[in-house]
């Protein structure tokens, strides 16, 4: 065999062992975690690999974001630890902080039924929602939890 040629497959077999590294590196960093999705009316500051976070808690993270064709709103796909059962009532949002990066935020509900696996959260935080929340901190309310 020729130099040329015998190098070529020492460079193929590199490459091979590079795609097949970073795929199993891929499917090692999704090991322990389960997805959920959300839909909203705007995604702006999200990207793969943004924060997710659970009462103020890192959590997981962003995987994918996607456009629904028939509603116009942005699909949210997210990768959250096992051991984190979010309760299905439970309110998605986006927070752009003055200060840092934008992350996902998700604000427990109070239902007994957990999120399975592939579900959705389908309630938002609205404006209403958030000064809700502001009069309950304000009035030393415990019991709604925020990002």
């Amino acid at each position: 065999m020729s130099e040329a040629r015998v190098g070529a497959i020492v460079i193929a077999v590199v490459i091979l062992l590079s795609v097949v590294g970073y795929e199993l590196k891929q499917i090692a960093n999704m090991a322990g975690y389960y997805e959920v999705t959300a839909r909203v009316a705007k995604a702006d500051g999200l990207a793969k690999d943004t924060e997710v976070r659970f009462t103020g808690v890192k959590v997981g993270s962003v995987t994918l974001l996607d456009l629904d064709p028939k509603t116009y709103q942005a699909i949210v796909h997210l990768n959250i630890l096992d051991d984190v059962k979010i309760p299905i009532d439970s309110a998605f949002n986006i927070v752009t902080p003055l200060i840092g990066t934008t992350y996902a935020c998700i604000a427990p509900g109070n239902a007994q039924t957990m999120l399975p696996r592939g579900g959705m959260l389908v309630k938002g935080v609205s404006s209403g929602d958030v000064m809700n929340m502001v009069g309950k901190a304000l009035d030393n309310d415990s019991s709604q939890q925020s990002c």
